[in-house]
């Protein structure tokens, strides 16, 4: 990290009370405080002097919170359940059981496309690792209203990615761009994403890391160790509990630079604690080195510690720091990757470019580069609208493209181009992080 750029967080006892946040992506509201103790690990900590600090604008920041970072079901489930739920108003209490329902009539339409995609790929003897929500909400998570999903990611090994795309196609799926197989494979792990009106978006996965990129591994590894997983009204693979954490810790991290929102974190508490008995922590200390994902997992092992009480041995901790010389647990990294993953997802709207914007020297470079940010060339318009555009077409979309950008960036980027400074944002700080991530 930079110097001068460390961030006012205090660090607590491990597995103790949430922190009081006050870097500059969080501000100690009491909402947050409130949130949190709704998804630790010792529900104890959601005491009722606690939730007496929250007014009725406190109480819709809340839902706010929950909405936001995907966790209503929890935060439902834990106010319910405790010995403070008459300090819960009515009308709270209404819209977090609201959430529940549509969680589950979603889950409901989830494993009905499901077993229709797993059908298809059986068929063509298309072996199927379930990934992320499809596995946690049913073999993790007690009650699968508990983990909402917004998508449905499936694994299929990469000899067979053309087959089972052609399946999702022909169930009426459509892709979100146009795009050919091997072209995405060897720039993602999955291919675009797959719509359908009324149905969940699919993402078809070959490998869960991206090729090209220091953390890559190779998918065979996942094959060698999966697991039978029972995800409603089919069966499929999952990966093996050491892999499924190593992978929760992965997307937090290097995929999202911590910023993917709390739920990341608390899903890796959750699975922490759903394979307590059955972990097998020396095969995870020696498959993240293999791996070599000490950064990355270090950190998120130690944030859902420190956050949510996660069950994380110490020695396992030790062991990234000693393999990074300190670095998997370094404070300075910790409470910056904290304060990204605290900070509400819609901050991070702010795209890559305009933190490079913030580092620009001068008025003409930075002018430059915002002419060729609104101003995209044609070939790169085409590719994100999915068509060959016409000259009418264009100039609608710059028009539309310019709108919306001076619309969410236009204050920050005035004091930039008259040479000013601002403040450190979720972008940069997300860069830092990714560069520290990739020292690794």
């Amino acid at each position: 990290m930079a110097a001068g750029q460390a961030l006012d967080v205090t660090l607590p006892a491990p597995g103790g009370p949430p922190p009081p946040i006050t870097g500059d992506a969080a501000t100690g509201d009491a909402a947050l405080a409130v949130l949190l103790a709704c998804l630790h690990q010792d529900a104890l900590l959601l005491r009722g002097e606690l939730l007496t600090t929250l007014d009725e604008d406190g109480w819709q920041r809340l839902l706010s919170l929950a909405a936001a970072h995907s966790v209503r079901g929890l935060v439902n489930q834990r106010l319910t359940d405790s010995s403070v739920v008459s300090l819960v108003p009515a009308n709270v209490q209404r819209d977090l059981r609201d959430a529940a329902r549509q969680t589950a009539a979603r889950m409901l339409r989830a494993q009905t496309q499901i077993a229709e995609l797993v059908s298809g790929f059986d068929t063509a003897s298309i072996p199927v690792i379930a990934l992320k929500g499809v596995h946690l909400a049913r073999a993790v998570y007690p009650n699968q209203t508990l983990r909402a999903m917004q998508d449905i990611d499936l694994l299929v090994p990469r000899e067979d990615l053309q087959s089972a795309t052609d399946i999702a196609l022909g169930l009426g799926y459509t892709p979100i761009r146009p795009f050919t197989v091997d072209q995405e494979a060897a720039a993602k792990s999955h291919i675009a994403r797959l719509t359908r009106p009324e149905s969940l978006d699919v993402e078809i996965h070959w490998n869960i890391t991206a090729p090209n990129v220091p953390y890559s591994i190779d998918p065979a590894d996942l094959w060698a160790r999966t697991v039978p997983v029972d995800v409603g009204r089919c069966q499929l693979l999952g990966l093996s509990p050491e892999q499924l954490l190593l992978h929760l810790c992965a997307h937090a991290s290097y995929q999202h630079g911590f910023e993917f929102g709390i739920r990341s974190l608390v899903d890796v508490a959750a699975t922490l604690r759903r394979f307590d008995a059955e972990l097998d922590w020396e095969l995870v200390v020696r498959q993240c080195r293999a791996w070599r994902w000490q950064r990355g997992v270090g950190v998120s092992l130690s944030l859902a510690r420190e956050l949510f009480g996660a069950d994380v041995p110490g020695d396992a901790l030790d062991s990234f720091a000693a393999d990074t010389g300190g670095a998997a647990t370094d404070t300075e990294v910790i409470n910056a990757a904290r304060v990204q993953i605290l900070g509400e997802p819609s901050l991070y709207a702010e795209s890559h470019h305009f933190a490079r914007l913030r580092t620009t020297p001068g008025f003409w470079p930075k002018a430059g580069q915002t002419w060729g940010r609104i101003f995209l060339p044609r070939s790169e318009m085409s590719r994100l609208h999915g068509k060959n555009l016409g000259l009418g077409r264009l100039a609608m979309l710059y028009v539309v493209r310019s709108c919306t950008l001076i619309g969410r960036y236009a204050r920050s980027a005035i004091g930039l181009l008259e040479g000013g400074t601002a403040p450190l944002g979720p972008a940069e700080r997300r860069q830092q992080l990714r560069r520290w991530l990739s020292e690794g």
